[in-house]
């Protein structure tokens, strides 16, 4: 708070240095200026928010989307930020495993099925469709990840990455009747 208040003040001195006519004199000193007692609070989006509000103008996106996205926008939900070790699956794995883009695997110890959730990683959003061992957990924590999540992907490293620790914001749950 002490650094946004110190930047708004900053900012306001050069808007009111480049403000005047070049060669005129600086009233600074004859008249206290009422910037530096005044409190300034910058409201900055969170990255979701800004995706979300990109995502939304780019008109590209399935119904359950954009409804979740507007709830976002809105601000009828309240996205919780969680650090997570984040791994990739798909037909291209051992597995085989059939999906969509938007699936997410977790132990639902910790996100139930239905769980709909932002990874800045991918620049989308996802919902838990699948489960996993809870040796993934633990496995997890040993990377800095408070839990897993298995990303699905078309192909191994669709990404950038293939394994990582990173952000993901927990949104809501949607219904699910699997």
């Amino acid at each position: 708070m002490h650094r946004t208040r110190a930047v708004a003040v900053a900012t306001m001195a050069l808007l009111t240095i480049l403000g005047r006519g070049a060669g005129e004199p600086s009233q600074q000193s004859a008249q206290p200026t009422r910037a530096a007692s005044q409190s300034f609070h910058v409201d900055a989006q969170s990255p979701l928010q800004v995706h979300a509000s990109k995502a939304l103008a780019s008109g590209s996106l399935a119904k359950w989307e954009r409804s979740w996205y507007a709830k976002i926008v809105a601000g009828t939900v309240t996205p919780k930020r969680v650090t997570v070790w984040q791994t990739q699956y798909g037909m291209w794995d051992r597995g085989r495993y059939k999906g969509d883009l938007w699936h997410l695997a977790c132990n639902p110890c910790n996100l139930k099925p239905g769980t709909v959730v932002w990874l800045p990683s991918t620049g989308r959003l996802h919902v838990v469709t699948n489960r996993g061992a809870s040796s993934n957990d633990r496995a997890a924590r040993g990377h800095g990840g408070s839990y897993w999540v298995d990303v699905y992907t078309s192909y191994e490293g669709q990404y950038g990455w293939s394994t990582q620790t990173g952000s993901m914001y927990v949104i809501g749950r949607a219904p699910w009747k699997h």
